[in-house]
Order: C-alpha cells, then sequence, then structure tokens
C-alpha cells in the first residue's frame, strides 16, 4: 500500500506527476496489489487465504460475491484449511 500512500501524498493538481511515480511499474507488481487487495477483503470474510494460489483465491472470492450464503460452507469447509 505504499503507492497508494504516493499518490495520496503527491499534489492532486499534478496527475502526471502521480503516474510518474508508478512508471516503472511492471505487470507482475499490478498483479501483486491486485492480490493483496483480494486477499485482504477474503480476510475480512474470515476466508482462509496463506495456502491458496492467486487462482484458488480469485475463484473463492467469486463463488462468495456470486452467492453470499456460500460464505459459511467454505469459511468450514475442511479443503479450506489444507
Amino acid at each position: 500500500m505504499e503507492i497508494l500512500k504516493a499518490m495520496q501524498i503527491l499534489p492532486k493538481k499534478n496527475p502526471k506527476g502521480r503516474v510518474e511515480a508508478v512508471r516503472e511499474m511492471g505487470l507482475e507488481e499490478w498483479r501483486g496489489i491486485c492480490h493483496q487487495n483480494m486477499r485482504a477483503i477474503a480476510s475480512c470474510w474470515e476466508l482462509q487465504t496463506t495456502r491458496l494460489k492467486r487462482e484458488e483465491l480469485i475463484e473463492r472470492v467469486m463463488d462468495v460475491q456470486r452467492d453470499v450464503e456460500r460464505l459459511e460452507e467454505l469459511r468450514t469447509d475442511e479443503e479450506t484449511y489444507l
């Protein structure tokens, strides 16, 4: 979240400067940011996140998003904790 803090510190009237702050970031860095946010959201829902690969985590979060009734099932599912 350091990047977000940097965006907030830089002057609002200088959007080009804000873009320059992330100019060197590549695909993996952007994916990492998205993954960190997804892990944080899943943790707020009390889903296990530590052993899940990116694709598994996305699938689990989207399962709950599609059907909130699955939340309890996924929170207590043994596979969640393997």
